[in-house]
């Protein structure tokens, strides 16, 4: 397993706190508005227009489920849907699945998903080689970052030389108790750990094709796909590749560029 090399010693400690009615009303507000229904039935236009109804009771719910280190297992079915890219309509590969997780669940992502990344980015625990899934950090940062190391190159009479990596089904691949032993080292106390492990635990989801519903199967590896937290996750389980590497190195998410320079024209 790698870790990153950086002294963590003289960090703060982190650990998921209470919020109030004002910032849940704020998640709720800033929620994008859709009408895909999940497997409760519910989607975030009735969320909204509730919600004056719901904070009070629904901070109560939130604070109690971070005071007890519990994600609550009816906010782990995800309803997937399958939507037809191209093609023969009978070939499983030509559709992308649309996974649907509980309106409410998202919310409580949120709360969680604020405060860890304000522990990574205000601690700088993440590697400046990352851009994807970052504030003030996107894809044309990335290019930039790319295209400068490549002119800087040329001008000094060096070829650059760039090597691209996709990982296949990233998010799927995740292991969960490697991702809670990195979350450990960046210095999650156990309960936060302990929350984190009962979010990615007892999951399950379901097809739902035409009003049609399939069994629920449970989902034991991965982060989960349409969660608010599983992006945050990802990159923070990657965050020490671009230590162990010789070469410079793009991270946008699961898309990975490796740059170096020589004096060697490499002919095919």
């Amino acid at each position: 397993m790698m870790f990153h090399c950086s002294d963590l010693d003289s960090r703060v400690n982190f650990a998921f706190s209470e919020v109030s009615c004002a910032t849940v009303r704020d998640i709720i507000n800033n929620m994008k508005s859709s009408n895909s229904m999940d497997i409760y039935n519910l989607n975030t236009r009735i969320i909204k227009y509730i919600k004056e109804l719901i904070v009070s009771p629904l901070t109560r719910l939130i604070n109690f489920c971070i005071t007890t280190s519990i994600f609550p297992d009816c906010l782990k079915i995800a309803v997937v849907i399958p939507l037809l890219k191209q093609g023969d309509v009978n070939v499983v590969n030509n559709y992308r699945p649309i996974s649907l997780l509980p309106i409410f669940s998202k919310v409580l992502e949120k709360v969680l998903y604020l405060q860890l990344v304000h522990h990574f980015e205000v601690n700088n625990l993440f590697t400046d080689s990352q851009f994807g899934f970052r504030q003030g950090r996107n894809t044309i940062s990335a290019v930039t970052k790319f295209v400068k190391y490549m002119t800087d190159c040329l001008e000094e009479g060096s070829y650059g030389i760039g090597t691209f990596l996709d990982l296949s089904k990233a998010f799927d691949c995740v292991h969960h108790h490697i991702l809670l032993r990195k979350l450990y080292f960046y210095n999650l106390l156990p309960s936060s750990c302990k929350m984190i492990a009962s979010f990615l635990s007892n999951r399950s989801q379901l097809v739902r094709h035409k009003g049609i519903g399939s069994g629920k199967n449970r989902v034991e590896l991965g982060v989960p796909q349409g969660s608010v937290l599983g992006p945050l996750l990802f990159i923070i389980y990657i965050n020490d590749f671009s230590s162990y590497m010789e070469n410079k190195s793009i991270h946008f998410a699961d898309d990975t560029t490796l740059m170096e320079k020589t004096k060697i024209c490499l002919q095919r």
